[in-house]
């Protein structure tokens, strides 16, 4: 089932990606900062979290770090936006993360940032967690603010 999802995602974002490469933009950087909740199973937990972006047209790498109680999750996510209009950023992700705890994985996700001046917006996302030595898995909802560089 992760492999298939994981597919699926791929797929999914070459096909909004490919419209946005032809785009003519320099090399942008942002700064993020969310809180939001991981819903594990049966319990949520808050987290905190921040993160910086590298972008060139409609691609970007974030590395970011979280806290989730007393465990600290760092990792590193690929971002493809589906289209940059003028307020409007839709996005997909993945990434691979690991924690203070020794726990591994990798995550997907897509979210929204919309722009409320030229250099920030307020952001909206989902990520879905898989563990790689377990079949645990855990859903992110977050909500922050980006600071365009």
């Amino acid at each position: 089932m992760k492999m298939k999802s994981a597919a699926l995602f791929l797929v999914f974002s070459l096909l909004v990606l490919t419209p946005n490469l032809m785009a003519k933009e320099k090399i942008k950087g942002e700064i993020c900062f969310v809180g939001g909740l991981f819903v594990p199973e049966g319990y949520t937990a808050p987290f905190g979290a921040a993160s910086l972006g590298i972008y060139y047209k409609a691609i970007g790498v974030e590395v970011s770090g979280a806290i989730l109680g007393r465990v600290t999750v760092i990792g590193s996510n690929f971002v493809a936006g589906a289209f940059n209009s003028r307020n409007l950023i839709p996005y997909v992700t993945a990434g691979i993360w690991t924690t203070t705890w020794g726990g591994y994985g990798f995550n997907f996700g897509v979210g929204i940032k919309i722009k409320v001046s030229k250099s920030l917006a307020i952001r909206a996302e989902y990520r879905r967690y898989f563990f790689t030595d377990s079949d645990w898995e855990m859903n992110a909802l977050a909500g922050g603010i980006s600071l365009f560089l």
